[in-house]
């Protein structure tokens, strides 16, 4: 589940973001910077299917095998979503084992990795 939380907006709009998401996703984007990242097409447009979903305000229901990237999938936007319009993202994983794993290794390598400044994420 995401939540965005009310604050002060400060811009991102329109397709800007989830094609600025895209890019991030994409084989030569920022994330393939990371020795363990593996383009994925499937992460990349639900990547983008999340940022176009925050941006519209509208619900998204998506189901995506193991090994897709989902954590990131949804994260990545939200994060980016809630800095730009000034809010909070606020990120639940459904069941125990999701959230267990999330905390392992996904919030571990988001603390290492700025989106914005960072050479080597991960």
């Amino acid at each position: 589940m995401i939540r965005v939380s009310e604050g002060e907006p400060s811009g991102y709009g329109g397709l800007e973001l989830a094609d600025h998401v895209s890019t991030i996703f994409s084989e030569s984007g920022l994330l393939s910077r990371a020795s363990n990242f593996e383009y994925r097409p499937q992460q990349q447009q639900m990547a983008h299917a999340v940022a176009e979903a925050l941006n519209d305000q509208e619900h998204l229901i998506v189901e995506a095998g193991t090994g897709v990237g989902k954590s990131l999938g949804y994260l990545i936007p939200a994060i980016l979503y809630a800095v730009s319009e000034g809010k909070r993202a606020i990120i639940i994983p459904i069941r125990l084992t999701s959230r267990s794993n999330w905390l392992k290794k996904t919030f571990r390598c988001c603390r290492k990795f700025s989106l914005s400044r960072s050479t080597s994420p991960c």
